[in-house]
């Protein structure tokens, strides 16, 4: 089987799977549809489907997909010649020597018809060429209007790629068309992954693998979400057993210290302070991991509380991946336990503790729920969680048109729950600070096991309705 045969092949496997990416790929659509220059840019961390994302698109439209996997410049070049051949482009492996030879090739193929070119990991161009964005503005800017060509970045340094291609000052700031940032499914895209289970069991398989596809993909259907545990994650050999350990050596120096930050953040220090004492670590040091993490990784996120002004030190840190909340809270751990006595041992630990931690997901997941099923009809300018010294709000909405606010409680228990929830929450509502005076409030209720009361002045949610 040929290598062109072997890709294909794969394209046409992970199509059955390829799911809930169909704004992405609406938008990409529409952008070739144009009889003119396009420069598009498509980044989000590792493993998040971008390149999937865009052979799914040149697959269905045709044209240039070169990841830049190389450091040397003829590399580069040969590579390119030989992709532009084998897709149909030229008939003959074109002679390329310089940048300039690459960007004329492109232009010279658009001038007989359309052409997509995608650069996967397009940031490693910099460092063949320090001069390449400057060399890629100057094409650009001499490239007519009317030209066919869709020119598509695709990058998973976060944070390196808003520098180099989004920010105002990027040589090619301005010169872009639109761009992506691609992120993990949300539990509702999701869904066709694990389309055949239970409601609970969706719940769970979506808290433990979260919303990254390639994650998603190892699941297996015959098996209870514990099995999947054990196989897919807690065995040694498994697939997702190194993940996170392979993710911050990729993109990192100095892995072990993220690990440490990551592990702090998901065993409960969400705060800047108590990172920073957890791991050992002195503030103004701490703040360059977390910066790389968020902003340059995309792997932690930092919550305020809704409704208030946002001041120095209330902020919250979580991890934005479902999956590596998961690992570091079961898998780095008992690292020992696992290399030594295998999964058994620490499945045990996982089916003791599992219910707690899906329960802390299942707000996520309810705020998702909450923005999809009321957001339609209400404007919220903010959603979120809320909190205040002891009191905590799992979901808060505003809605500044009508001055209305949504409260929100999540339950993730056994039994159905009763009128006390409801009490709990409206008593804490009236510590929420906001247009208090002039405002309307609704309450909304999500239980795993339902209700054991009915009040047609609250929304209750139960399980089956997500």
């Amino acid at each position: 089987m040929t290598i062109d045969r072997i890709i294909f092949h794969r394209i046409i496997i992970y199509r059955i799977m390829f799911l809930n990416r169909e704004n992405e790929l609406n938008f990409l659509n529409s952008s070739f549809q144009e009889n003119k220059k396009k420069l598009l840019i498509i980044y989000g961390r590792r493993r998040i489907g971008k390149t999937e994302l865009i052979k799914q698109f040149i697959n269905k439209v045709g044209g240039v997909y070169h990841m830049v996997d190389t450091l040397s410049l003829s590399n580069f070049l040969n590579g390119f010649a030989e992709q532009a051949h084998n897709s149909g482009f030229m008939d003959l492996v074109p002679k390329l020597q310089t940048l300039d030879d690459f960007f004329g090739l492109i232009q010279h193929i658009a001038r007989t018809r359309k052409v997509i070119v995608a650069l996967d990991e397009f940031q490693r161009l910099t460092d063949i060429d320090s001069e390449f964005i400057m060399g890629l503005q100057g094409w650009w800017d001499s490239i007519s209007e009317g030209v066919p060509i869709t020119l598509i970045l695709l990058g998973s340094s976060v944070g390196l790629i808003e520098k180099m291609a989004l920010s105002h000052d990027s040589p090619i700031y301005g010169r872009r068309s639109g761009q992506i940032h691609l992120r993990p499914l949300t539990y509702f895209e999701a869904l066709p992954f694990f389309s055949d289970r239970e409601v609970r069991d969706k719940v769970s398989l979506y808290s433990v693998f979260g919303g990254t596809p390639s994650y998603l993909m190892v699941i297996d259907s015959g098996k209870t979400v514990l099995e999947n545990i054990e196989t897919q994650i807690l065995s040694k050999n498994s697939r997702l057993y190194e993940e996170p350990k392979f993710l911050l050596a990729e993109e990192t120096r100095e892995p072990l210290r993220y690990m440490d930050i990551l592990s702090a953040i998901a065993q409960g220090s969400t705060t800047y302070s108590s990172i920073g004492n957890r791991v050992g670590i002195s503030s103004s040091d701490l703040n360059k991991y977390l910066v790389n993490l968020s902003e340059g990784m995309d792997l932690v996120a930092k919550q305020y509380p809704v409704g208030r002004e946002r001041k120095r030190g209330e902020g919250r840190y979580y991890l934005s991946d479902n999956f590596l909340s998961f690992w570091y809270m079961f898998v780095r751990p008992y690292r020992d336990a696992l290399e030594i006595g295998g999964p058994e041992p620490v499945s045990r630990i996982v089916k003791k503790e599992l219910d707690r931690y899906v329960s802390r997901k299942f707000e996520d997941i309810t705020l998702q729920h909450m923005l999809l099923k009321f957001g339609k009809d209400h404007s919220f300018t903010q959603i979120g969680r809320w909190w205040y010294k002891e009191l905590e709000i799992d979901g808060v909405a505003i809605d500044e048109s009508d001055n209305t606010v949504y409260f929100m409680e999540a339950k993730w228990t056994e039994k159905p729950l009763g009128r006390e929830v409801l009490n709990d929450l409206i008593r804490k509502s009236s510590e929420f600070r906001w247009a208090n005076e002039i405002r309307q409030e609704r309450f909304i209720i999500y239980s795993k096991s339902g209700f054991s009361f009915s009040d047609e002045s609250v929304t209750l949610i139960s399980l089956n309705e997500l």
